[in-house]
């Protein structure tokens, strides 16, 4: 396993993540404490949830699971999004510091590697919202401070008032990037400097689309993400399948099952590649991706191929994120 640093420290996340969105709606207490113990073993050592993930069920079972291994786990989480709002307001001081407590005590901790704002706030001052972060790193209760979900112009305006304010920049930024949803590599990543937040790449698979189960011709089986999401549907189109199964193609020719060949893709680009596994037995083959090096070439192919390929807008961006708790 690889690992990164972030923030401008020496904190060290494996270029391999837990996605927490899946404890709590598909994985129970023991599932999360299995996953996260075979993780481990694997050399994962970063976790990302939020507070929302199956209202907060999600932090619960993180924070029960590394009962005794916290030390060794580097542990994000977000604010900012509510089943039931919009999150607007979310990045105000009162929020921020009245939000963290919850996601302590559920998570079992008294700091936060990581705290994220989930969505950009409209309605406070960037500056209140990094002003507000940097009270809690300077009372201990948070290492760095992150951003997700932001515009380039976004961006720039957490960069220009920590230049005008003196306050840090967030350290990292988590975005909704995979091999066939690549947008942020025309805006967010050409527009950064040296010193912009460490990417933290979501989706990565797709919610299976970029993980071989959907073929085209093939019905789609019953108990997977597709079948219970529509927006995953939509994503199975034919021109979705036919780059999923070029992609397969030239992944098996280097060696690379089509999981490894997304997850390597992402990471030439992204910090960390966050993914949700279901159970241990799905951690082997994506924890190897962080150390694949395909042979001369393999790149440049890959980029011909997604260059007369194109783009899709959402590959995958389904539901549910705020599932219901399992009973």
């Amino acid at each position: 396993m690889k690992y990164r640093t972030i923030g401008g420290s020496d904190t060290r996340v494996s270029t391999i993540a837990l996605g927490g969105n899946i404890f709590g709606y598909a994985c129970d207490a023991a599932q999360t404490r299995e996953i996260i113990a075979a993780a481990e073993a694997l050399g994962v050592n970063f976790a990302d949830t939020a507070d929302v993930y199956s209202e907060g069920r999600s932090e619960e079972f993180i924070g029960q699971a590394l009962r005794g291994r916290r030390n060794r786990w580097i542990v994000a989480t977000k604010v900012g999004v509510d089943s039931d709002a919009t999150g607007r307001g979310s990045g105000a001081k009162a929020v921020i510091h009245s939000r963290i407590e919850h996601s302590l005590r559920r998570l079992q901790t008294d700091y936060m590697d990581i705290y994220q704002l989930h969505h950009f706030d409209p309605d406070t001052p960037v500056e209140e919202t990094l002003a507000a972060a940097e009270v809690l790193r300077a009372q201990g209760k948070v290492r760095h401070f992150g951003i997700s979900n932001c515009t380039a112009p976004q961006v720039r305006a957490y960069t220009s008032a920590s230049r005008t304010f003196g306050l840090p920049m967030p350290a990292t930024h988590q975005v909704h990037y995979n091999i066939l949803k690549r947008q942020i590599e025309h805006d967010l990543v050409p527009q950064s400097e040296p010193t912009r937040p460490r990417l933290l790449a979501y989706g990565v698979l797709g919610r299976g689309v970029l993980s071989g189960k959907y073929r085209s011709g093939e019905a789609v089986p019953a108990n997977t993400r597709a079948a219970m999401s529509a927006r995953v549907q939509s994503d199975l189109q034919p021109a979705v399948l036919r780059a999923v199964a070029g992609l397969e193609t030239l992944g098996r020719a280097a060696g690379l099952t089509l999981s490894q060949l997304a997850l390597a893709y992402v990471l030439r680009t992204a910090a960390v590649a966050i993914v949700g596994v279901r159970s241990p037995a799905q951690l082997g083959e994506v924890a190897k991706a962080g150390d694949l090096e395909p042979g001369p070439g393999f790149w440049a192919q890959v980029d011909d191929f997604l260059f007369r390929t194109g783009e899709f807008p959402s590959a995958s961006l389904g539901q549910p994120t705020l599932a219901p708790t399992l009973s």
